[in-house]
């Protein structure tokens, strides 16, 4: 079904780095249901403090806000000279009433400042820098991303409120084309303005050289997350598509797998490729990196294992495109720095103590730290074809004991309840069509009858709140 525009994304610059928009008709259908993952917290207030003063301000209202209803929420980020900007913007069908809410009630419950320039009515939060500004259509709250103060972000504000569609992101045909799509989540992102932001990177840069936009779609359905991408390209010239290639050992040994591809003609790829990981484990020094891989076809697949008595293990291969001449480059190679070759492959140390293996068989050359890698091509099973990411998060976070995951504080926390719970995530191969890069991932619940946006709240409340 086709939407109609949020017409409050006027307030959005033409040149924002990114928008996401919260479809609240979708969500809202998506939580009617009765069925529930933990239906004992149902009854329970999940932030009780904020929710009562927010709700005691609305009814104070006369249970009224103002806002029109099952409007769209639109955050979006955007950069201005040496400032940075985050915004909400909802949709005003009576502003009059909503002006009210804020200038009477809302100033009973939180510490608000009246301000106001330009006509436009503003107040600010507290004593922070963000300000709440709105005009008889929109409603927007901006907070500055740096040191900036309220000079800034009031002028912002006003600017903002005071912008007409032609100037912002509506007048951006990629923009409309994917509000216009059906989804309870949508993510829109431009390149240009994303590589600004952050500074570029070299990793970034090497994903991104030739898209214009991107946008990922998430619906919620029974037992699943689904999300679509789509990656605009500045033309229609299509980027050597990944290549699905064998196993280098039996799936049953798979806990995850990522599949890739490199540029093959770089001289160095530090920091510019997920191949990284891999290139750090070979035993060849990177000015020797051009001629390895020159017989290469740049395809590789990164794989991690299940731990054995606690060690983790990883196995990253690459496709061959000349074999032979892969060989007998290697091979001189470890004759050269006293690498002895087995039945199992060359061995060598990294970082001086873990043990791996570089091994060649037909067109795949393998290295790995896992005792029961064979590098040998093993076929695909049918659960796993087809994909360019995979990952047993079931296993994986049952193992789970800090390491990458203490950075993630909801794995870190959470990790044997999530590990009951969620069973694999899972990306499929790109496609290409004109000049738009489509891809699926996909979010998988054991319980496969309560929707997924119910199960994914109910675990961040059981997890973060115990109730």
């Amino acid at each position: 079904m086709k939407r109609d525009m949020p017409a409050q994304a006027r307030v959005i610059p033409a040149d924002a780095m990114a928008v996401l928009t919260f479809n609240i008709r979708e969500i809202a259908a998506d939580r009617s249901g009765d069925e529930h993952l933990f239906p004992d917290i149902m009854d329970k207030a999940m932030i009780g403090n904020e929710i009562e003063s927010f709700s005691r301000a609305i009814d104070g209202n006369g249970g009224q806000t103002g806002v029109a209803t099952m409007s769209d929420i639109l955050m979006f980020v955007y950069q201005t000279g040496n400032e940075g900007y985050f915004g909400v913007a909802v949709e005003l069908e009576d502003s009059a009433m909503f002006g009210n809410l804020m200038r009477i009630h809302f100033a009973k419950e939180y510490n608000i400042v009246p301000l106001s320039m330009g006509g436009i009515p503003l107040m600010q939060f507290d004593t922070t820098a963000a300000v709440f500004g709105w005009t008889n259509d929109v409603a927007l709250l901006l907070y500055p991303l740096g040191n900036h103060g309220i000079p800034q972000v009031t002028a912002q504000c006003t600017k903002l409120l005071k912008q007409q569609k032609e100037n912002s992101v509506l007048a951006n045909e990629k923009f409309q084309e994917m509000e216009k799509q059906t989804f309870a989540l949508g993510l829109w992102v431009q390149t240009k303005s994303l590589l600004t932001f952050t500074d570029g990177g070299s990793l970034i840069e090497a994903i991104t050289h030739d898209v214009e936009t991107y946008n990922y779609l998430a619906n919620f359905e029974d037992g699943e997350i689904l999300i679509r991408s789509e990656w605009h390209l500045a033309d229609e010239a299509k980027r050597d598509m990944i290549r699905e290639f064998e196993f280098p050992c039996d799936t049953s040994l798979i806990t995850s797998f990522l599949r890739g591809r490199f540029d093959v003609k770089s001289d160095s790829l530090a920091g510019g490729s997920f191949a990284d990981a891999a290139f750090d484990k070979l035993p060849i020094a990177e000015e020797d990196y051009p001629e390895l891989f020159s017989s290469m076809t740049g395809d590789f697949i990164s794989v991690g294992h299940s731990k054995i008595a606690g060690d983790e293990f990883e196995t990253h291969c690459f496709l061959l495109s000349d074999p032979a001449k892969a060989k007998a480059f290697i091979t001189s190679r470890m004759q050269r720095d006293s690498i002895p070759l087995t039945t199992s492959g060359w061995k060598y140390n990294v970082a001086l103590v873990q043990e791996w293996r570089m091994i060649m068989d037909n067109n795949m050359l393998t290295l790995t730290n896992h005792p029961g890698v064979d590098g040998r091509p093993h076929a695909m099973t049918a659960n796993l074809a087809g994909y360019m990411a995979w990952f047993n998060f079931q296993k994986m976070l049952a193992e789970a004991d800090g390491g990458i995951y203490a950075f993630i504080p909801l794995i870190n926390t959470g990790a044997p309840l999530l590990s009951e719970h969620v069973t694999t995530c899972s990306s499929t191969l790109p496609v290409q069509f004109g000049n738009v890069r489509h891809s699926e991932i996909v979010f998988r619940f054991r319980n496969r009858e309560v929707n997924g946006l119910v199960q994914t709240e109910e675990l961040v409340r059981k997890i973060y709140f115990g109730k």
